[in-house]
């Protein structure tokens, strides 16, 4: 059974280096206070200010469909773009492809189970 112990922030990034398009983790931290969006924010916050990083170079949020997450009254995408106005907000769609999966013929839903065991492995 997960406790609030076991919740952790991934914060993934996409950067164009010279002629490619890099994807990376950027930082798996716990969630120690609590799962509300301004929880989640200043952990990033604390991240970005700890770190030097420019939030006018972040063009991007995707996340999953929770509520502190993008909510349009102040989920993390609203938090975020309060501080990078030109950010796309987008949704992150492996939980849809998961429902989908169930309804597939045999060898696309092992694929699929395959990877989100995989996703899963990798977030805990």
């Amino acid at each position: 059974m997960n406790s609030k112990k076991d919740a952790h922030l991934i914060c993934y990034t996409r950067f164009v280096d010279g002629d490619k398009v890099v994807e990376d983790l950027v930082f798996c931290k716990s969630i120690t206070k609590g799962t509300e969006a301004q929880d989640l924010f200043e952990i990033r916050y604390t991240f970005m200010h700890e770190n030097n990083l420019d939030w006018g170079k972040c063009v991007g949020i995707c996340t999953d469909g929770g509520r502190s997450m993008s909510s349009c009254y102040g989920g993390l995408q609203v938090l975020t773009r309060s501080k990078t106005l030109d950010a796309l907000l987008t949704h992150w769609k492996i939980h849809r492809e998961a429902l989908a999966s169930k309804h597939l013929s045999l060898p696309p839903n092992l694929v699929l189970e395959s990877v989100l065991k995989v996703v899963n492995f990798t977030k805990t």
